[in-house]
């Protein structure tokens, strides 16, 4: 147990700290939601920019959560010695793309929408200016 907990503590540990995240991000979203805001520039600048904030942390998460599902895939690629490595790594792929998910999920609205919202508007009035 002691050797399990050495060798995947920081995948423990960024579980936990997605859930928390998670819980944060929700409470975010009801607040986001109970709001009329005229467009999704005013919902980007509510609260000095907290959704910019989050969506920033979602982007950081789902890179962390990426590069530790790489790096089980290559070490099962490689092969494994112990049967309760190979079961645990398994297991924690599944459940850090769980966790990726529930991040895309939560973070698609509202604050996804109003990004993306912002980006195409932007972009489309440097496309207008520029011709």
């Amino acid at each position: 147990m002691i050797k399990f907990l050495k060798t995947q503590w920081y995948k423990i540990v960024y579980v936990v700290a997605v859930i928390i995240y998670l819980i944060f991000l929700n409470g975010l979203n009801r607040k986001l939601l109970r709001y009329n805001f005229e467009n999704s520039f005013k919902l980007i600048e509510y609260d000095d920019y907290i959704a910019l904030k989050f969506f920033a942390v979602a982007v950081i998460f789902i890179f962390i959560g990426a590069v530790i599902i790489c790096i089980d895939i290559k070490r099962l690629r490689i092969g494994l010695e112990d049967m309760v490595e190979i079961v645990s790594t398994l297991i924690f792929i599944v459940v850090l793309a769980l966790m990726i998910t529930l991040i895309i999920h939560f973070i698609m609205v509202p604050i996804l929408q109003a990004i993306l919202t912002c980006a195409l508007l932007v972009v489309g009035a440097c496309a207008s200016a520029s011709n």
